[in-house]
């Protein structure tokens, strides 16, 4: 194969092993997030959906604050694992732990202090005071009180969830958020239907269903090479300020939800009133859809597109990030084409039955559905950019489409009050993004001498030439791969023991891969060799099979297994050895 041909083989694989249960993960947390309104609104009408959604800018705020913490303080948690320091490592979530509980405790006691005043600032004086609104604004401050209570357990259980996935049980964490919707849908049937509490059982049942949740989490701490235990430590100021340098990136991305949302909830109600709040209501939990859906394929693609950025493998790096764009702007198509087809379908979900409030809310989720592609198209490639290194192209991207443009069109259309322009807000937002970020790449990659619209380096400053090659295990083709090899190598003048020891390095790996992939029906090896301008020669190889403790097997005192002979003398005879297992293959990474 050449060189494009085995990137592709490989790109596609890693795209098949790491989006499906990615994506199916974000679906699940989708599904959640919908379960409450859509029970609430069919049970309630559009008066039921009002009630849950007026409080979602005050639970996404509060999602953003501690999914940040738990984000940070996890990957700090993973630095301290990493560095052997066990003792720091549990300092760190006794820490987080902590903070998390303490900050929802005061959030909770201070919504509840001043309830009266929130209700007002999210539905408004001129409803709250209306009479004719009485049950309206009852039910709002029912379920509200509900929500807020609920705070300190919905700040452990996902401030847990981020623990346990860094600390080897990404299965328990999966699991726990499938069993929560479960719950979840079960209590909300249970509550409003036999027991008839009203809207604000879905907030009950809410609760119920997170500390459930956080019950099961717990069974974490049985393993017996759990690397953290539950408890808390009041957090000093040098430990505070690092979880807090660590999480701050992560909150400041999750914040500009709700704050738009508060903002146009606030504007909608007081500007149109209560029925064209609820369509707006519908527009925003398709768009949390696509958001969740847009988030799944980038941490798919995230992954992939490090590694293979610190491998200086550009071609990797283009080719997963154009058929990343592929499949999720056809997904995005897919999905515009039903709602262009079925926006009814939408309006019925969340309980509109009037037939002219259906007909607006079936044109408002059409206007929305023409937004999907380029929302995902922009998103993937703020994406993209973080993982390569350009944190300023990614934050322009996220901060123009998720705040300053989608906040400036919402609200000009709101302040001229144009219903029909803030149908296209969504659209409007997406294509000013699409050009201001494709005018910014340009104009930075003619001024950089950079490649492609990712602003890649055009020039490798460590590698003087690579030699692709799609291996098969064995040694059927062996000799063929050593002669190409060693052709690539004396042609860019690489001393003789350096190629001998290469060459060796081929075959060593072409049976160690043949041993280790059992089974499997895909046998192949992704080899990348590159000649480094100091003359060393660097060989990245690639290959399906399960992950085992390779490094600690070749280190050990003892005599290697006969398996394993061969990758002992390589670790031996070379400058670099490193071995990991991600993104379903085994990655060698040496270098003589």
């Amino acid at each position: 194969m050449n060189a494009e041909a085995n990137t592709s083989y490989t790109v596609n694989r890693a795209l098949k092993l790491m989006m499906p249960p990615t994506i199916f993960s974000a679906l699940v947390l989708a599904f959640l997030d919908m379960a409450d309104v859509l029970i609430v609104t069919n049970i309630y009408g559009t008066d039921g959906l009002v009630i849950a959604s007026v409080f979602l800018p005050v639970i996404y705020f509060s999602y953003a604050l501690f999914n940040g913490i738990g984000y940070g303080g996890s990957n700090l948690f993973a630095y301290y694992i990493g560095r052997k320091e066990h003792d720091e490592a549990r300092k760190v979530f006794y820490s987080v732990a902590f903070a998390g509980f303490a900050i929802a405790l005061i959030f909770t006691a201070a919504g509840l202090f001043f309830f009266d005043f929130i209700a007002d600032l999210l539905l408004g004086i001129e409803i709250t005071s209306n009479p004719g609104n009485a049950s309206l604004v009852n039910g709002v401050r029912c379920y509200g009180a509900w929500i807020l209570a609920g705070l300190p357990i919905t700040a452990l259980k996902l401030i847990l969830t981020y623990f346990v996935r860094v600390d080897n049980n990404p299965g328990l964490a999966m699991y726990v958020l499938i069993i929560q919707a479960a719950i979840n849908i079960f209590f909300d049937l249970f509550f409003m239907k036999v027991l008839n509490t009203g809207p604000q059982g879905a907030a009950m049942a809410l609760g119920l269903s997170q500390t459930a949740a956080f019950a099961i989490l717990l069974l974490h701490f049985r393993k017996p090479c759990a690397a953290f235990s539950f408890g808390f430590l009041v957090p000093g100021r040098d430990r505070l300020v690092k979880i807090m340098r660590y999480s701050v990136n992560a909150i400041g991305d999750n914040i500009y939800d709700p704050i738009v949302m508060f903002v146009f909830n606030g504007l909608v109600l007081r500007q149109f009133g209560i029925d064209e709040a609820s369509i707006f209501f519908v527009v925003m939990y398709c768009y949390s859809f696509v958001t969740v859906l847009g988030d799944g394929m980038e941490e798919s693609l995230s992954p992939l597109q490090g590694i293979f950025h610190g491998e200086s493998d550009k071609m990797a790096v283009i080719m997963t990030t154009y058929r990343g764009i592929f499949i999720g702007v056809t997904a995005g198509i897919i999905l515009t084409a039903f709602l262009l087809a079925y926006p009814g379908a939408v309006a019925w979900m969340y309980g509109f039955e009037n037939p002219g409030l259906m007909e607006k809310c079936s044109f408002a989720v059409r206007m929305f559905s023409l937004s999907i592609p380029f929302a995902i198209l922009n998103g993937l490639m703020a994406n993209a950019y973080q993982a390569i290194d350009r944190p300023f192209n990614a934050f322009f991207i996220s901060f123009a489409r998720g705040f300053a443009v989608l906040l400036a069109s919402g609200c000009f259309a709101l302040i001229i009050k144009s219903e029909f322009l803030f149908r296209q807000t969504f659209i409007i937002t997406e294509i000013i993004v699409l050009i201001l970020w494709i005018a910014l790449a340009l104009w930075m990659k003619k001024k950089q001498n950079k490649e492609s619209l990712l602003l890649l380096d055009s020039e490798e400053p460590d590698y003087a030439g690579y030699l692709y090659l799609m291996l098969e295990p064995g040694t059927l083709k062996l000799s063929e791969y050593q002669n190409t090899l060693s052709q690539f190598l004396n042609k860019h003048g690489v001393e003789e023991k350096k190629i001998h020891y290469a060459v060796l390095g081929l075959e060593e790996i072409a049976l160690y891969a043949d041993w280790r992939k059992g089974n499997s029906k895909f046998s192949f090896i992704d080899s990348r060799t590159a000649v480094q301008k100091d003359g060393s020669v660097k060989f990245i190889a690639k290959f399906e099979a399960a992950a085992e403790d390779l490094m600690l097997k070749i280190k050990a005192d003892r005599e290697a297994d006969e398996d394993y002979i061969g990758m002992k003398l390589l670790y031996k005879i070379s400058s670099r050895f490193e071995y990991t297992c991600i993104m379903g293959f085994n990655c060698l990474d040496i270098i003589f």
